[in-house]
């Protein structure tokens, strides 16, 4: 029988002599398509070792037969200990509050009434310092003269420097980005907005 299709049926008897009138008909539908899985998109597996910053996109592929996905974000490799995980009908899901300098890993499956795919193969991503818009590990001046070319369009920054860079968390790159990164430089003690939301 198809999958997610309707049929209706009905019954009689009969013998050698003679046959029965038809049951009143009943009517049943079959289960959904089960759903076949899906393709990790960004942070693709070769992006390892790249400085993301504390709130990263999560991208898949669709599944035409998924209803919905369940994502998990995993810490500690050896363990596999679940930070974050949620369901959504989105192909996309946005992570936040990631800790600086760690690894993490990701898997989607694709799950619909019927049916669950098997989880896609874990991949790694890393995040980076926040305000360590060169990604040498430590952030400087130069990081705020970076954030400051980019805010008068003399340089395009790569989407994960431009999330670390937003060290105000307000969702965009200004000027307001490259003082606080200044006085991150200045003040050893002080914590930028986008720190003080980290776990």
């Amino acid at each position: 029988l198809a999958y997610e299709s309707t049929y209706h049926w009905r019954v009689r008897a009969a013998n050698a002599y003679s046959t029965g009138p038809w049951s009143a008909p009943h009517v049943f539908t079959t289960e959904l398509t089960p759903v076949e899985g899906v393709e990790l998109r960004y942070p693709s597996p070769e992006l390892n070792q790249a400085h993301l910053g504390h709130r990263v996109e999560l991208r898949w592929q669709s599944d035409p037969s998924a209803q919905g996905y369940d994502v998990e974000v995993l810490r500690d490799p050896r363990r596999l200990t679940v930070e974050k995980e949620v369901r959504t009908s989105d192909t996309t899901y946005t992570v936040d509050g990631l800790r600086p300098q760690t690894q993490y890993l990701w898997r989607v499956r694709a799950v619909n009434a019927s049916s669950e795919s098997p989880w896609t193969t874990l991949s790694a991503f890393r995040t980076g310092v926040v305000g360590d818009i060169d990604e040498s590990g430590e952030v400087t001046g130069l990081d705020a003269a970076l954030v400051l070319r980019a805010v008068v369009g003399l340089l395009e920054l790569e989407e994960h420097q431009w999330i670390v860079g937003d060290v105000s968390d307000n969702g965009e790159l200004s000027a307001l980005d490259a003082s606080l990164i200044l006085r991150m430089v200045v003040d050893e003690g002080y914590a930028s907005p986008a720190q003080q939301r980290l776990p």
